[in-house]
């Protein structure tokens, strides 16, 4: 076979047809040699399977005996007139047949052969290529070759677009970065590999071509990232966040503990991209952010139809995310783009489902990890938020808006999924969410309070404290219709009840909101810094807290007379007592209840303006009280005993 390195001498600047090699191989031992090597190829295209790949192994096995033998050009010379011949006609034969009528025989039989031919043409070139690229016509063959690539991946079948996929990322694993003359031949490869992610048409069978399609973005990264610009390492990330989308393989519940395959490399590839270049840390973000979100049924972002949950890929985004978010922290770009709120937005999503997500795989739940994601995020993004003057006022109330709402829903959580979880299950849970909202009470307090956010915003975040504090179920008309002030219609009892509702499972976390508000309302016991905030603050929580001291006692006088003899529930006596003793202790910050909604009530009380005047509001419930707690048959000594030290402090007594 040696001989073929002077008939490749003589015509290395000749594309050989078949013809002409068949006038020389009666004179030229050479051309016999390139002559059988053809015939050999040519039954390559054999009908028949098992000829095919017979056929194949023994060219390959010639080439392997005998690939020391060959020079540079008798290389070239049979890459040309061989191996892209076989190559090109294979993908043709896809090309002609796909849209054909075939069994599903020969379509296995097919695929199977180009797969073998892909793999095995690419494993002999990659380790021969340092001598084939010293052929003069090397740029020239790898250009065409790339172009067979092309014509096998417009075959849309699975088997082949990834045995494509993989041959290319056979050859590019050999390239070297650092060396110049492989410049031309990555450029082209990485165009290649860029015209998007591949489509296949079989249902369910495309997990093997994009795992080659991420291998090969793999490589290709490798072997550009020194000269990648920002648009070309979104385009990379955007199109691997799209494989995962697009991915539906897999039986049901297969991702449930761990991330398939795919979605590992997927993971792996995207987190070793460079970030320091223009608003690629953002999208980063983004796509982070994205795959937090893929298993919730959330409108705005549809999950893909597919038997696969995303639940392990969702958990290992969100520790991804976190590591995003803390390495690129003091980034404008990221504040100014919204990543972080968008990131917080997504996290809110399985923390508000907490116990309406059933799928949550191995431990911890997503909502759980989604919390404590949440809660590494936000300490860093609010302490660089107060440093950073020069941002947008609508960027920093939605960072803060986002932030709220994870408060809000660790403050709660919906109890009326079956089966529900165990008591102790709850209970542990519930003492995780107190530690946390203390945690992240830290955090807000009292820059929540900053003049450039609006009002509304502390009206939710007080508002959520209010109704996460509420122990006993309420009635329809309890509380004031939406667009009303918290202390409208303050007086107004509604009808008795019987049946007294159980107390709230949640009843740590209920205690823990109502202290929050009772501390955001309270005077501070010394002089502290940051006093318009807080007052913002004490303005915003006092109305609320007001009402929320007159729900027991509205109820008490509502519904005790009904009980005759009964005893009241002790979780209602409790309550009661909770409020009374804290309406006597408490001292409002001075400008907390002046307000229009809070003038209306004059009752004759000598209660301070400002500090006591939450007395003054509450005096006429406390009034009817006394009454109800004073009766012979229904009243209560203890109860009236805690009214009467009440109203000593307002200034009145029984």
């Amino acid at each position: 076979m040696a001989g073929l390195n002077e008939l490749s001498s003589e015509l290395s600047d000749t594309r050989l047809e078949h013809s002409q090699i068949t006038a020389q191989s009666k004179q030229s031992r050479p051309a016999q040699w390139l002559l059988l090597l053809y015939r050999v190829a040519d039954i390559i295209g054999d009908k028949r399977p098992e000829v095919r790949n017979g056929a194949f192994q023994t060219l390959l096995r010639m080439f392997k005996n005998h690939a020391e033998d060959l020079s540079t050009d008798g290389w070239q010379l049979c890459y040309e007139t061989l191996i892209l011949k076989i190559l090109r006609e294979d993908a043709s034969r896809h090309k002609t047949t796909q849209d054909g009528v075939r069994s599903t025989e020969i379509t296995v039989a097919m695929e199977l052969t180009s797969k073998t031919l892909l793999e095995e043409t690419a494993t002999l070139l990659s380790e021969n290529l340092s001598a084939i690229s010293d052929a003069k016509a090397f740029d020239r063959l790898w250009s065409e070759m790339l172009l067979v690539f092309q014509e096998y991946l417009s075959c849309s079948s699975a088997v082949v677009v990834a045995a494509d996929f993989t041959a290319l990322t056979t050859l590019l694993r050999v390239l070297s970065a650092g060396d110049q003359k492989w410049k031309p031949a990555i450029k082209e490869a990485a165009l290649v590999w860029s015209a998007g992610i591949p489509v296949v048409k079989e249902q369910n069978a495309e997990q093997e071509a994009y795992l080659a399609y991420v291998d090969c973005a793999t490589e290709m990264y490798r072997l550009t990232k020194a000269h990648m610009t920002a648009e070309e390492l979104k385009t990379m990330a955007l199109d691997l966040y799209e494989c995962v989308c697009a991915s539906s393989g897999g039986a049901h519940g297969m991702d449930t503990n761990n991330p398939t395959p795919l979605q590992t490399k997927v993971l792996e590839c995207l987190r070793v991209l460079r970030t320091d270049l223009d608003s690629v840390a953002s999208t980063l973000i983004k796509i982070a952010s994205s795959f937090v979100r893929l298993p919730f049924d959330d409108p705005s972002h549809p999950k893909p139809k597919t038997s696969l949950t995303f639940v392990a890929l969702s958990k290992a985004s969100m520790d991804w995310l976190v590591e995003l978010l803390t390495a690129h922290i003091t980034e404008e770009e990221v504040f100014t783009s919204n990543s972080i709120a968008r990131s917080l937005e997504s996290l809110v999503i399985p923390i508000k489902r907490k116990y309406t997500w059933k799928i949550t795989g191995k431990g911890p739940t997503p909502w759980q990890r989604a919390t404590l994601s949440a809660l590494a995020i936000t300490e860093p993004a609010l302490r660089q938020l107060s440093s950073t003057l020069l941002l947008p006022q609508d960027v920093k109330t939605r960072l803060w808006r986002a932030t709220v709402k994870v408060a809000h829903e660790i403050m709660h959580a919906d109890l009326s999924t079956h089966p529900q979880p165990s008591l102790s299950q709850l209970e542990k849970d519930e003492t995780s969410d107190c530690e946390n909202l203390v945690r992240l009470r830290n955090m807000l307090i009292p820059g929540l309070g900053a003049s450039f956010l609006p009002d509304s915003l502390r009206n939710t975040y007080v508002s959520s404290l209010f109704h996460a504090s509420i122990i006993h179920k309420l009635e329809h008309d309890d509380l004031p219709a939406a667009t009303q002030p918290p202390v409208s219609d303050l007086y107004k009892l509604r009808l008795g009840r019987v049946r007294d509702p159980p107390p709230t499972p949640r009843e740590e976390m209920a205690y823990l909101c109502l202290g929050e508000l009772l501390s955001l309302t309270s005077k501070p016991a010394q002089d502290v810094k940051d006093v318009e905030e807080r007052t913002r603050l004490a303005r915003a929580a006092a109305p609320w807290l007001v009402r929320r001291f007159a729900l027991p006692i509205k109820a008490y006088i509502a519904d005790q007379p009904l009980r005759g003899s009964m005893p009241m529930p002790l979780s209602q006596v409790e309550e009661l007592e909770f409020c009374l003793v804290r309406i006597r202790e408490l001292v409002c910050e001075g400008e907390a209840l002046n307000s229009d909604e809070a003038e209306g009530s004059g009752n004759g009380t000598r209660a301070r303006d400002g500090e006591r005047k939450h007395l003054k509001l509450l005096f006429p419930l406390l009034v009817d009280a006394v009454g109800v707690a004073g009766d012979m048959r229904h009243g209560s000594a203890r109860i009236l005993e805690e009214l009467r030290r009440v109203l000593e402090v307002a200034g009145v007594g029984l």
